[in-house]
């Protein structure tokens, strides 16, 4: 009788598109590591037991191990269904770019659903939450990250205007 060599696959079950994640097993001597991926790309660790895979767009992904152990031709297979959540492509209202008149403030919106919203803009300008108010001209960031740290970015161009001035017409009063 043979033991099959011990087989833990470990590693993230979801992630964001378009990163990169390290998957791993436990080391067992006299064996080879053969891993599949699908829904992304092995960019390192191909017969080792580490695996680093750049995941795809959103969707379901797989990482798959098979490992042999050379001495007593056991194989043992495991599997993990990977979720690749969906890309996160906030959008600024009013955007993407705003008119304002010198001296006033406007409120812009990044919309619901996300677990974190950061702003950074001109001159240092830095606000969290949701809502930010902008009062200068120049260019805003709004960072958004989902619960499981998936981040999306959107931008926000301001253009301040000079006020017009009133002109009053003496005939017309």
């Amino acid at each position: 009788t043979h033991v099959a060599p011990p087989v833990s696959l470990q590693g993230w079950s979801n992630v964001c598109p378009y990163v990169s994640t390290t998957y791993a097993t436990r080391i067992a001597r006299n064996c080879r590591y053969d891993w599949f991926v699908d829904g992304g790309v092995v960019t390192s660790g191909t017969g080792t037991r580490f695996l680093t895979v750049l995941w795809g767009g959103p969707g379901i992904g797989r990482v798959s191990l098979r490992v042999t152990d050379d001495s007593t031709g056991c194989v043992v297979r495991q599997e993990m269904e990977v979720l690749i959540a969906t890309v996160f492509q906030p959008e600024i209202t009013p955007g993407p770019i705003l008119h304002l008149c010198s001296g006033d403030t406007a409120a812009v919106d990044a919309g619901a659903g996300y677990a974190s919203y950061s702003w950074t803009g001109p001159g240092g300008d830095t606000a969290m939450g949701r809502y930010a108010a902008i009062t200068r001209p120049g260019r805003y960031i709004l960072t958004v990250r989902s619960a499981d740290g998936c981040e999306g970015r959107d931008t926000l161009l301001v253009i301040a205007h000079a006020k017009p001035l009133p002109e009053i017409d003496a005939e017309h009063l």
